[in-house]
């Protein structure tokens, strides 16, 4: 029994071509794996970065905090204390025994230092009517002492209905 030999019916040059092509192919799908790959990675990488905050800069923080709810009430108790500071501002602060102020925080940032700056938005009501808000940024310090850095600009009671709702909590 005798087979016979297998021989390539290509010429040799026929065949150098189609082991460039063949590489040339390999080649190109490995390039173009690599750039896939390199795309994906670095869109991993971008949205990691977003994930990760700052260092040193602020962050979001809960609004209900106990930090950020006294820090917010020491924004008003010092809006009250200081008469020339009260005048900064169109809307009036019911004195302490005229009735409950409610103080809504809208919106608060964190940044960590030697203590804590915390950035909010705040709104006040006198019952259910609104009054008024502002910005403010307040330090706390490593004591727990509380600070208000600046009190940065008033919000009219129309603009945080518009920005942020009613200050109700909304039910689901």
């Amino acid at each position: 029994n005798h087979n016979p030999p297998i021989t390539n019916n290509c010429s040799s040059s026929e065949s150098a071509m189609f082991s460039r092509t063949r590489i040339q192919f390999i080649l190109f799908s490995l390039f173009i794996y690599g750039l896939v790959q390199s795309k994906s990675g670095a869109q991993a990488m971008r949205q990691e970065k977003k994930k990760r905050h700052l260092l040193g800069g602020y962050s979001n923080t809960d609004t209900d905090s106990l930090e950020v709810i006294q820090a917010s009430k020491f924004v008003v108790e010092s809006i009250r204390e200081d008469t020339t500071l009260g005048q900064k501002f169109s809307f009036e602060l019911p004195a302490s025994s005229e009735g409950e102020l409610q103080v809504k925080v809208l919106d608060a940032a964190k940044q960590v230092v030697a203590g804590v700056n915390l950035k909010m938005v705040i709104a006040m009501y006198a019952g259910e009517q609104c009054i008024g808000g502002l910005s403010a940024v307040v330090f706390r310090d490593l004591q727990g002492s509380y600070h208000v850095n600046t009190y940065g600009k008033e919000l009219s009671c129309s603009v945080i209905e518009e920005k942020y709702g009613n200050g109700e909590e909304e039910d689901e």
